[in-house]
């Protein structure tokens, strides 16, 4: 299980991943509209196929990089399911040692007199 600190430092890094995977599509986003201008710009003579060239390879690691973080993304989110699911687990097992604690040392005693009687079952 991990610890409170860890999971904190975990949220952080989640968030800044959600804003870096933002910024990561506004960059991609952007980029396909420089593609797009470009290739009207070439038709004119205004800029070159280096220029496209340029872009186009600036366009195909953003779109990694995204891709990339979107896959942080959905495997922290995973985890973070997984780690809820272990906790509700983890509690309904507690809880199952309760009743089976109440059931064995009766109910509507008091916690003193149940442990008593407890300590003299075993």
């Amino acid at each position: 299980m991990i610890c409170g600190q860890q999971r904190q430092g975990e949220s952080r890094r989640c968030g800044e991943g959600g804003g870096r995977l933002g910024k990561a599509q506004a960059e991609r986003d952007r980029l396909q509209k420089n593609h797009e201008g470009l290739q009207r710009l070439i038709k004119q003579q205004a800029a070159t196929q280096d220029e496209l060239a340029a872009n186009d390879l600036a366009l195909t690691k953003a779109q990694a990089e995204v891709t990339r973080l979107a896959a942080a993304k959905q495997e922290f989110d995973r985890s973070v399911k997984l780690d809820a699911d272990q906790a509700a687990l983890h509690v309904q097992q507690i809880e199952n040692e309760v009743a089976a604690f109440d059931e064995r040392c009766g109910k509507g005693e008091s916690p003193r007199r149940r442990m008593e009687h407890c300590t003299r079952c075993q």
